[in-house]
């Protein structure tokens, strides 16, 4: 949940005001200034906005299930650009990417990569039933279970589940870890509950509730996801439905009323806005001083900066961020002197960050 900006950064120019309680042993406010460009790289800043990953299930060759005369392939794409179109008239804050604009094939594991690497917020994949009997009929929204849940119904999984082992093996080594996972399948079954609730409200045949499934292309995102199944296909009257532009328009309407309803219960617009101001507020280059100086560091991040903070965090004076290669150094307040650094360590370990180490600031050559 970072990431992706069209931000320019060239020329931006930031202060900061470092305060930490003794102001006779702290470089005050007018003393730092720095340029943000040289020290952040294009992709390191956070999205602000909500990024949302629309997967048109099949494609191409695939053409997943089919009706008398329709394939799902082509109603899964008319619904997610529908889809599309909706959420980026319902907010200026939602950005949307669709696995595929048009007719192609898209591998699962290209499904999977495309929402991981641009950590997207939400995933919704768009797919269509289908049964022998064409009696079956309503909408299913399906979550990554903790194991496969139909394993026995081997034809079927394969279908939907079969991805190359060795782009399989890759997405598992940069896997989350068990407690980040569960809170995503929490996340996770509280959209697939407002997309079914929402379906079943709004589309003229039932809801069949929530499923767990084992479909890989939730099973390894590093986010909230769902896969909607928006009808039979071989159910000839929900085939119509689904083959005019008022049904059409009726799915996308409900799924983007429901994602608009997860937004706002869960704050994600506010939260993607603060982390991004936080981060363009804290981020500088190292301070060159004419003497030692003594800094804290609080904590050490690879790759990607910290995005959201806890509230021990918000008991600080001052953080700030220096990024020396792919590391991201998070520390508060410089000090003039040694023993003013030691004073605050006691305060720090009260409210709950375990390990501060006082640094050198070494001075300017």
């Amino acid at each position: 949940m970072k990431l992706h900006t069209k931000l320019s950064l060239f020329g931006l120019s930031l202060s900061l005001c470092l305060l930490l309680g003794i102001t006779t042993n702290i470089y005050a406010f007018t003393e730092i200034y720095f340029e943000i460009q040289p020290v952040i790289e294009h992709g390191d800043v956070p999205n602000p906005n909500v990024l949302i990953v629309l997967d048109p299930g099949h494609g191409g060759y695939d053409k997943g299930c089919s009706g008398a005369k329709r394939h799902e392939k082509d109603v899964n794409l008319e619904i997610a650009r529908k889809l599309k179109e909706y959420l980026e008239r319902t907010s200026t804050k939602f950005e949307v990417i669709l696995t595929r604009e048009s007719d192609q094939f898209i591998s699962l594991e290209k499904r999977i990569e495309i929402a991981n690497h641009k950590e997207a917020d939400l995933f919704i994949s768009v797919h269509c039933n289908s049964l022998p009997h064409g009696h079956a009929s309503g909408s299913e929204t399906h979550v990554a279970g903790l194991d496969f849940v139909n394993a026995n119904q081997n034809d079927y999984l394969k279908r939907h589940n079969f991805i190359d082992p060795t782009a399989l093996a890759k997405i598992k080594r940069d896997q989350l870890s068990q407690a980040e996972k569960m809170l995503i399948l929490k996340n996770s079954l509280d959209l697939a509950a407002l997309v079914s609730n929402s379906l079943g409200k709004h589309l003229p045949y039932k809801s069949r509730g929530v499923k767990e499934s084992g479909f890989t292309v939730l099973k390894y995102l590093k986010m909230p996801g769902v896969l909607v199944e928006a009808g039979f296909l071989s159910n000839s009257k929900q085939e119509a439905y689904m083959s005019t532009s008022e049904g059409i328009h009726q799915i996308a309407n409900s799924l983007a009323t429901a994602v608009e309803n997860y937004v706002v219960h869960n704050k994600l617009e506010e939260e993607k806005q603060l982390a991004y101001e936080r981060f363009m507020n804290e981020i500088q280059i190292v301070k060159e001083f004419s003497e030692t100086t003594y800094s804290i560091e609080l904590l050490l991040t690879k790759d990607k900066p910290l995005l959201y903070y806890e509230p021990r965090w918000d008991k600080l004076e001052s953080i700030y961020v220096v990024k020396k290669g792919d590391f991201y150094h998070y520390r508060t307040g410089y000090f003039t002197n040694m023993k003013a650094a030691q004073n605050v360590i006691p305060t720090l370990l009260s409210i709950g960050f375990e390990n501060p180490k006082i640094i050198d600031v070494p001075p300017k050559k």
